[in-house]
């Protein structure tokens, strides 16, 4: 077994330990001159017009030296030194966010033992991903969350992001279970202020920071342009996207408040789409245009996004093709990286749901997903099929390297903000 993964910075090890614990003049005088006498030699005619003058001192011509210039030594980015400590293998893994039972090879309650250790050290992976299967009760959740943030920060040097969906409503894993004892947060859809929005994204954050999480796929900025759509239904702010766009971004800082990261989910906009991506193919057929006026719009304000999740739906009318935006990168790379200039994480939706399994094994779609422009794969049926697709894909140059690194740069960089908010 590896007894490391990746050298840490000692600055960072600083920060890893705070982590834990939270979870857990001039001159001194003038000189004086004496006064010079001027004295007019006799021998000189003064009708000549010249006259020899003594006693003055001679002038210094000499430039005064110039102060030694001393360059501020240039401060070093703890994410570079981490990224640049990593081998590629160590890299990829950070990418991936997976279910604790998918780490565990089927057993997530051995996240408790020294089994544990081993498959992270192994698989460093970004992140673990809760469903409601893996909710065994508020003393085993905690004790769980607590040992894998532990273990990570003793061999990544960094946290998981420990994520769930935990949207109100119908949506939530922990919210909708009695023996968590937590406040109950309604339908966004009944939300009428942004005040409450922002109560609802407080009260969230603060029951999953209660039991250890860090990350909540939340909220859904989707505004529902068609009210015939259930897939989204009520889980949305509503209608209007000014709205929609105001009451997000509340919600997001209430999850601030608690220091849990905010994923804006589902770009470019599940509220005006027919169908439900969990089973196939779902479209709109907007323009950019039309989408920007509508089902984008909510993503134009992104201040308060840490992620952008994008869904697997399918934008013809501005791709020129039926691939899903999740494996798109005019719709990942050009409209929400350039168009939307959106700097923060982006992930996809699951890899295993039926609206990808008509693009490609799990294998294939990873690396479409990748050379997109996704940066955290979520949740694949096979992991390790996953994982050395996009090795492969680097190692034979479909993939440059320095992509890699541009993703993996950003998730260090948000869980270095983790572990400063912690401190």
């Amino acid at each position: 077994m590896m007894k490391k993964v990746w050298k840490v910075p000692a600055i960072v090890m600083g920060l890893s330990v705070l982590f834990c614990a939270g979870i857990l003049g001039g001159c001194a005088g003038k000189e004086e001159k004496e006064s010079a006498s001027v004295t007019v030699s006799e021998e000189v005619n003064p009708n000549d017009g010249v006259f020899e003058v003594t006693g003055l001192d001679e002038p210094d011509h000499t430039e005064p030296e110039e102060p030694e210039e001393t360059e501020e030594p240039a401060e070093v980015d703890p994410a570079l030194e981490i990224l640049e400590s990593m081998t590629l293998e160590e890299k990829i893994w950070q990418m991936f966010v997976i279910t604790p039972s998918q780490l565990m090879n089927g057993d997530d309650s051995s996240i408790l033992s020294e089994e544990f250790t081993y498959r992270l050290t192994e698989k460093p992976v970004g992140g673990l991903m809760f469903y409601g299967t893996d909710m065994s009760g508020p003393e085993a959740t905690k004790a769980k969350n607590r040992k894998a943030i532990e273990e990570s920060m003793r061999i990544e040097g960094m946290p998981l992001f420990l994520c769930i969906d935990e949207e109100g409503g119908r949506v939530a894993r922990i919210g909708c279970r009695d023996e968590y004892g937590v406040t109950k947060v309604g339908p966004m859809g009944n939300i009428k202020s942004e005040e409450a929005a922002y109560e609802a994204g407080a009260t969230i954050g603060e029951y999953l920071a209660e039991y250890g999480f860090n990350f909540d796929l939340a909220p859904c900025a989707d505004a529902l342009t068609d009210p015939d759509n259930t897939a989204i239904g009520d889980r949305s702010f509503g209608s209007d996207v000014e709205i929609v766009s105001k009451y997000a971004e509340q919600f997001a800082k209430g999850l601030h408040a608690n220091d849990i990261l905010s994923c804006y989910k589902h770009f470019p906009g599940h509220g005006g789409s027919f169908g439900d991506t969990h089973d196939g193919f779902i479209a709109t057929d907007k323009t950019l245009e039309e989408m920007l006026d509508t089902d984008l719009y909510p993503f134009q304000n992104l201040t308060e996004a840490d992620c952008v999740m994008v869904a697997h739906i399918s934008a013809p009318n501005v791709t020129g093709n039926d691939k899903p935006s999740s494996l798109s990168i005019t719709m990942i790379t050009d409209v929400l990286r350039g168009h939307l200039k959106y700097e923060g994480l982006i992930m996809c939706d699951a890899l295993n749901m039926g609206a990808i399994a008509d693009y490609g094994t799990q294998d294939e779609v990873s690396v479409t997903a990748v050379e997109a422009g996704i940066d955290l794969v979520l949740v694949p049926s096979n992991v390790d099929l996953a994982y050395e697709g996009i090795l492969n894909a680097v190692k034979n140059g479909k993939i440059s390297e320095e992509r890699i690194d541009e993703s993996v740069l950003r998730i260090i960089h948000a869980k270095l903000k983790l572990m400063e908010e912690e401190e």
